[in-house]
């Protein structure tokens, strides 16, 4: 938990350095941090959609998942890992409505390696972090 929490504050005051994918109404900041990967995402005007990806290496089959957001209308904040065999381990959104801003838990077990971390915006108005560590 004290990883996720120092990531996210990383990623807050961090993003200047971190790479980033954007347009005109949304943007997904990404940010490596140690065994960790995550970010920041906004959205504006009439909502964000879009979605970038990023290769993070897991040493472990378990991954944990915490994301967060603060959203004026609806919209929605997707995470979805793959593991390296392409297996989708992790698939969880959550929107203004569904009833909490905050997701924490863990993906199921895959093949530790390259995974694939996919973050996605649909009609998302507001801001939100993310992270992903290795369950060790």
């Amino acid at each position: 938990m004290l990883k996720q929490i120092l990531l996210i504050a990383v990623t807050s005051m961090l993003v200047i350095g971190g790479t980033s994918c954007s347009n005109n109404k949304g943007q997904i900041m990404w940010q490596d941090v140690g065994e960790c990967m995550g970010g920041d995402v906004t959205g504006g005007g009439s909502g964000a959609n879009m979605s970038d990806e990023r290769t993070w290496n897991n040493p472990s089959d378990i991954a944990e998942v915490n994301f967060d957001i603060t959203a004026s209308k609806k919209g929605e904040l997707r995470v979805t890992l793959t593991d390296a065999s392409g297996n989708v381990v992790f698939d969880q959104a959550i929107n203004k409505d569904s009833g909490d801003d905050t997701f924490s838990g863990t993906s199921q077990s895959g093949t530790p390696g390259e995974w694939t971390i996919k973050v996605t915006l649909k009609k998302f108005k507001g801001d939100g972090s993310f992270s992903v560590c290795p369950v060790n």
